[in-house]
């Protein structure tokens, strides 16, 4: 029997061979027969010692932005009471606003 001839495209493909490969290539990295399946290895252990390094570290850096941003975020005295009398200004104005509006319709 004469063997099938693959397309160029599909000879493209990493570890497929020939037609039969097809059916088994998803297989490949489960089974450990990937091509580089010693690079890919230690690049998975790679990936786990990274676990713990990110729920230690990521929650640390987490809380230190926010500690950071907390304490940046605070108004001074001056702002905190130009606010205040803009608000009791404010307030005043639509006071005299919705009075003179009840005026009209009574």
């Amino acid at each position: 029997m004469r063997a099938l001839q693959v397309p160029a495209a599909r000879r493209a493909v990493p570890g497929l061979r020939s037609s039969g490969d097809a059916a088994f290539r998803g297989l490949e990295p489960l089974m450990g027969q990937a091509r580089g399946g010693a690079a890919r290895a230690s690049k998975r252990k790679d990936k786990r010692m990274e676990w713990p390094l990110m729920t230690v570290l990521g929650p640390i850096l987490f809380a230190v932005i926010v500690l950071w941003v907390m304490a940046h975020n605070r108004q001074t005295k001056a702002e905190k009471r130009r606010t205040e009398e803009a608000t009791r200004k404010r307030r005043a104005e639509e006071e005299a606003d919705q009075k003179a509006q009840e005026g009209e319709a009574g």
